[in-house]
């Protein structure tokens, strides 16, 4: 028995016109639509995308890229990069209170001294010297 196949994934453009985020599809010629919020109008397109090619919805997948005046788009993008960023140096937070937290140990301190050294509960130490 075979698992679901992975949705084919569309590149849709929204723009907002007035109160409206109008959808293009560019590789599926005569594909349009349009939503009063942004979630409406990817899951119009997600739609639109499915009756066109004749197949279920769940066979869709959506990659919407926004379009809006001056550039605002930009702010988009600033946000994500932010975010990743954000999130790399979480995980590089955790690398290292692992590795310290073993470092500490292998030093013979123990774990109620480990976690005030670290500035972390003493149960996050017993999982950090558990974690892999």
């Amino acid at each position: 028995m075979t698992g679901p196949a992975t949705p084919e994934t569309y590149r849709a453009i929204a723009e907002l016109d007035g109160e409206w985020w109008v959808v293009t599809v560019p590789d599926l010629r005569g594909v349009y639509t349009q939503g009063r919020t942004y979630e409406q109008a990817r899951a119009m397109a997600r739609d639109a995308i499915a009756t066109m090619l004749d197949t279920a919805p769940d066979r869709v997948a959506v990659a919407m890229e926004v379009r809006l005046p001056g550039h605002a788009e930009d702010t988009i993008s600033e946000v994500a990069r932010a975010r990743a960023a954000r999130d790399e140096a979480a995980a590089a937070e955790q690398r290292k209170l692992r590795e310290s937290a073993r470092r500490l140990k292998a030093a013979g301190v123990k774990v109620v001294d480990a976690a005030v050294l670290l500035g972390v509960s003493k149960q996050r130490v017993y999982q950090l010297l558990t974690d892999h």
